[in-house]
């Protein structure tokens, strides 16, 4: 398959020529045709118009062309012209009522044009040319034609505590993807009643250049007020469209965060000696150096109650053994153990657990009764004092089988680098055990922000969604989200749920920040704001939402 590309500037060239070149070219486009092309394609030339835009305003009685051309032209070097059915004529770019200079606009250059009142143009005519000063005249494309009924107007919000003013102007050329460049010009005149452009008088004041955000003078909240504005023509003045304006909510922002105070407990630990060493000296050795350094870990993660070391009880005489012999008929020193909790009480303040280590360095599961009565270690421990127990075994893999344990320490000697750091990594990772100060009936207080006491205040985007009530003593609290007064005699005030973490090891703990958006109202707190969508509500006080950050303070 031939393909052959010919420039569409070309064309326009040939409509341009004299017949003599007209032959010449035709020629070159046989021989181009000749080779059995099944497929001709059109590009366009850099300094060919791409798109016209033809568009009529009824609110300005003016038709608006606007063209586009590559973006690789060189605009010094091209000049238009305009056919309205008298031929084509070279048109002035400065000497309209909104020149501009050729501006990007989608991936290309654009330009504008202005006429009086309306030109029609049937859809199937060419009116446009670009001529270049080497090629020549080059054929424009078919317009497309539109008729607006208006194309401008605004949206107006109040910003920072109605002392600034967002124009918000809505243009129908911005809207409609139509090429156009031009500036506004705004001025507020004064309104017989609210809400009614109708009654809003005319503009005689001083226009202003307009900008996306304008300063306002104090005194406008004095007097019903309309926005006038229009474009800023270089001939003559523009028609003007009127938007009543009102106040907005005077509010205030600010992130606030709350985390729920942590408590550490107190370290309270016994040890249960229950081994089988033959050896006397290295019995004593194994219990003076574990006892050492348990209690010396365990210093260095907060304040420790030693409750001291344990034995089991000789079988007959119930007198407390060695610890290093494991007569099958020993009986577990129970009592003793919760007679010790039992102490703690008038020492301790707040919750607190109490960690029993048993060590037993034989490979041999536990006998049932052993078994059994380390359950009732357990259960009484809890029974008898506010204490929680933590149940530690120190010992081969078949005693830790054999137990339902809290944590288990595999036994490695006593002189074992590898069992002395197991010890070190579960003390640093457990202990001090510790307590979320906090339930779902817990008073949270909402500290005032800085400045004058406001008159309302909401709660406003929680994350995490957790609170569940909010307000004061002075009107109760309700079922979050609410809008409320601020109280007058006293801090107001939220709850939130968070769960239970009660005594959990240290590493267990999960410290959950609720960051959430306190505003206040200050004034006009029945008008309207926008949410962060820029969705306008009719009044701050009857929406429980929050409104934009950049709409004010905050």
């Amino acid at each position: 398959m031939v393909e052959a590309r010919l420039l569409l500037g070309l064309s326009g060239v040939l409509s341009a020529a004299s017949p003599g070149r007209c032959s010449g070219l035709g020629a070159v486009l046989l021989i181009l045709l000749a080779g059995g092309c099944s497929l001709v394609e059109f590009e366009h030339g850099p300094y060919s118009i791409r798109s016209l835009w033809v568009v009529y305003s009824d609110q300005e009685d003016m038709t608006f062309l606007s063209w586009r051309i590559g973006e690789d032209a060189d605009p010094r070097r091209v000049v238009f012209e305009l056919d309205l059915g008298a031929g084509f004529s070279k048109i002035d770019l400065r000497s309209i009522p909104f020149p501009a200079d050729p501006f990007e606009c989608d991936e290309g250059l654009c330009f504008q044009y202005q006429l009086p009142g309306q030109v029609d143009l049937p859809p199937d005519t060419r009116p446009l040319r670009s001529v270049h000063d080497i090629d020549g005249p080059l054929i424009g494309p078919k317009p497309r034609l539109y008729r607006a009924n208006t194309t401008f107007t605004a949206s107006p919000f109040p910003l920072y505590a109605n002392t600034a003013l967002e124009i918000g102007i809505d243009s129908w050329f911005v809207a409609n993807r139509v090429p156009l460049e031009r500036d506004f010009e705004w001025q507020l005149v004064e309104a017989s009643r609210p809400r009614s452009f109708e009654d809003c008088m005319s503009p005689e004041g001083r226009w202003l250049g307009a900008q996306p955000v304008v300063d306002l003078d104090g005194d406008w909240l004095d007097a019903y007020r309309c926005l006038a504005l229009r474009p800023n023509r270089l001939d003559r003045a523009s028609p003007h469209a009127l938007i009543p304006i009102e106040a907005a909510a005077e509010t205030r922002i600010e992130t606030r965060r709350y985390t729920a105070p942590v408590e550490s407990a107190p370290i309270a630990f016994g040890i249960l000696f229950d081994m089988e060493v033959p050896n006397d000296n290295q019995c004593q050795e194994i219990k003076r150096v574990l006892s050492s350094h348990i209690e010396s870990r365990f210093s260095e993660r907060g304040r420790i109650h030693n409750l001291g070391a344990f034995f089991p009880l000789e079988p007959d005489s119930s007198d407390p053994m060695t610890g290093c012999s494991q007569d099958p008929r020993r009986r577990l020193p129970v009592a003793d153990m919760i007679e010790a909790v039992m102490g703690l009480e008038p020492l301790l303040d707040g919750p607190y657990r109490v960690l029993w280590l048993y060590v037993n360095n034989l490979s041999l599961p536990l006998d049932r009764d052993i078994a059994e009565q380390l359950g009732s270690i357990s259960d009484d421990t809890a029974a008898a004092s506010p204490a929680r127990p933590y149940m530690l075994a120190l010992g081969s893999s078949a005693v830790l089988w054999s137990f339902n344990w809290s944590h288990a320490i595999t036994w490695r000697g006593l002189h074992d680098e590898t069992m002395a750091g197991d010890i070190a990594a579960f003390t640093e990772r457990t202990l001090p055990f510790r307590t979320m100060m906090h339930s779902s009936d817990t008073l949270v207080p909402i500290e005032p922000p800085p400045g004058a006491t406001p008159d309302y205040f909401k709660l406003c985007e929680p994350s995490p969604t957790v609170v569940d009530r909010v307000g004061s003593g002075e009107v109760g609290l309700f079922p979050w989200p609410e809008v409320l007064p601020w109280p007058t005699r006293e801090t107001p005030h939220f709850t939130i749920g968070l769960g239970s973490q009660f005594l959990v090891p240290y590493e267990s703990l999960f410290i959950r920040e609720v960051v959430y958006r306190l505003e206040v109202c200050d004034a006009y707190c029945d008008r309207m704001f926008r949410l962060s969508d820029k969705t306008v509500v009719p009044s701050w006080l009857d929406d429980t939402r929050c409104r934009r950050m950049e709409d004010g303070e905050g």
